[in-house]
């Protein structure tokens, strides 16, 4: 199987304001089986090639276009980024077991259930407990 290519929001306005595209529309929604914000955007009245990126906090992760295993790694990378740092210190040097859950079609139903240890501090529990870095 082939893996689609990840693109950057940077380099979708590199590439169209190269050509001299200004203008864009964007659609935003609620999307249940990532448990986020998604969106895509595309240049405005003209061909051009259309991105598709979740929102976490400020951060963004790139939605690949096709279904299937493109839509397991988007849900593997979101389900990362909020679960990445020691809910007692905030670091980011944590341990794991490497047990393979399934992932389900909705995001907001999985719990990683591997043990997890922060190296820095004593806490110990699993990887569903880590918060996201920029969590108040």
């Amino acid at each position: 199987m082939i893996t689609p290519k990840v693109n950057t929001l940077n380099e979708f306005f590199d590439k169209n304001l190269k050509k001299g595209v200004i203008d864009f529309k964007l659609r935003a929604q609620y999307d249940e089986v990532f448990d986020s914000i998604t969106f895509y955007i595309h240049p405005d009245g003209i061909d051009g090639a259309t991105y598709d990126f979740s929102v976490i906090q400020n951060r963004l992760v790139s939605l690949p276009r096709d279904s299937g295993i493109g839509d397991l790694n988007a849900k593997d990378d979101i389900y990362s980024i909020q679960h990445d740092v020691c809910p007692k210190c905030g670091s980011q040097s944590i341990g794991t077991t490497l047990v393979g859950y399934i992932m389900p079609q909705k995001l907001a139903d999985y719990k990683d259930m591997n043990d997890a240890w922060c190296e820095d501090c004593d806490w110990k529990g699993e990887y569903h407990d880590l918060v996201d870095e920029e969590s108040d």
